[in-house]
């Protein structure tokens, strides 16, 4: 005795596996667009949170500030690429979700000269972390690169929010649409010879 059994979901199964594979095409290119809007508002607020020096502050006459604030950046690579790498005195901060860690927030290095000193800016770690002189006292740091982070927590809930919705849309539309009824998914005949 053979039992025969035939099962069918009027092309349901296909449909998802084409709208999965589409979505997956797309993601990519809108994921990217979302979270590079989101780096640069967080970089728009590391400009406004970044100490910048005077020559009050310095105690240096005709001293040119703006130095470390024309050294931030946004970054794109894993840490320990080359894109990542800005020396040992600069500073980096990056993201916390899956599509935003690729990018980092930088300051220090990348070739920006300080006037002042006639070198590149090395002494961001310095300041965004804190540092300690040669008579050990510690001076506190300034983590401007953190506060930008904390000051974009509306536009990360905003961004991750659109990558959502736009994943909701996209399954919503097309062939998914004409899925029949629960009950009909699935027709199963059982045939014995």
């Amino acid at each position: 005795m053979a039992v025969r059994i035939e099962e069918t979901d009027l092309g349901t199964k296909q449909a998802t596996k084409d709208k999965i594979k589409e979505i997956q095409n797309e993601k990519y290119q809108k994921f990217t667009w979302l979270s590079w809007r989101y780096w640069y508002k967080v970089y728009q607020y590391a400009l406004q949170e970044c100490p910048v020096g005077t020559p009050a502050s310095t105690g240096k006459r005709g001293y040119i500030g703006g130095s470390l604030r024309a050294s931030i950046r946004i970054a794109r690579g894993e840490p320990g690429s080359r894109i990542f790498q800005m020396g040992p005195f600069g500073v980096s901060v990056s993201g916390k979700d899956e599509y935003s860690w690729t990018y980092h927030i930088q300051a220090g290095g990348g070739g920006v000269i300080n006037p002042n000193y006639g070198r590149e800016v090395d002494y961001a770690k310095a300041v965004h972390d804190g540092w300690v002189n040669k008579q050990g006292i510690f001076h506190p740091g300034n983590p401007f690169l953190t506060r930008a982070l904390m000051r974009a927590e509306v536009e990360f809930k905003q961004m991750t929010d659109a990558m959502m919705n736009w994943v909701e849309k996209k399954w919503s539309e097309g062939a998914l649409n004409t899925i029949p009824p629960r009950g009909y998914y699935v027709s199963t005949r059982l045939q014995v010879p």
